[in-house]
């Protein structure tokens, strides 16, 4: 059952300095809000104290699931084919390339993908954990699988690795991993998260989370990375 709150004029004015005009309600701005708390750990020691265990995100018990166009020439350069971790070095502050080579877990290169402002409210969406799926164009089928395992916006490294894209930057960039090649007709994924068949995916869409396992284990042929 939803809740009734009295918001001040001074808070909702700053509530609508981080909304997205025509898009976000003042509940899906306070829901941003307490998922940049959440992700920069500001819960973890209250958590520690009330339950002893570590909490974990809803992302990992109920992960989301985004379906991702793209040119099969950059599926290929950046998601079946991985990034020199020293290209990631070159273009990040020391903060950022901490934080951007702890993600890896070791791991000496990586794979990624990344959006425009356009598409921001989706990107604010994506959590750590979530489940990935990429179409390159004119082929008619997903080809590749995976999950986000960290985020980060950065022009300088977007210029790095995609060199000349057009339009908007790339800037809205997230890791992949356990990337896992996969030949699944669009339609047939598209039916499983209920989108319409004929649907060509020229945009980012966001899937029904219910039913990721079921997509994931569709057509799986082989992991790579």
């Amino acid at each position: 059952m939803s809740k009734v709150i009295r918001i001040g004029k001074a808070i909702f004015s700053r509530l609508q300095q981080i909304g997205e005009p025509l898009v976000d309600t003042p509940s899906s701005v306070i829901e941003k809000l307490l998922d940049h708390y959440e992700s920069c750990g500001a819960l973890s020691n209250k958590h520690h104290r009330d339950t002893k265990v570590s909490p974990v995100r809803n992302s990992q018990i109920n992960p989301g699931a985004f379906l991702l166009p793209g040119s099969q020439e950059n599926v290929q350069e950046t998601i079946a084919s991985g990034k020199p971790i020293s290209l990631a070095k070159e273009h990040l502050t020391p903060e950022e390339f901490n934080k951007f080579e702890q993600s890896l877990g070791g791991k000496r290169e990586f794979r990624c993908w990344a959006m425009t402002s356009r598409n921001r409210n989706l990107y604010d969406k994506m959590k750590v954990g979530d489940w990935v799926f990429f179409t390159p164009s004119k082929t008619g089928y997903f080809t590749y699988s995976g999950s986000v395992i960290y985020k980060l916006k950065s022009n300088e490294l977007q210029k790095a690795i995609w060199m000349t894209p057009t339009g908007k930057p790339w800037e809205l960039i997230f890791l992949v991993k356990d990337i896992t090649k996969i030949n699944v007709p669009k339609s047939k994924l598209l039916s499983i998260f209920g989108f319409s068949s004929k649907d060509n995916v020229q945009s980012v869409r966001y899937a029904n989370p219910s039913v990721v396992q079921e997509a994931i284990s569709t057509g799986k042929t082989k992991a790579i990375g």
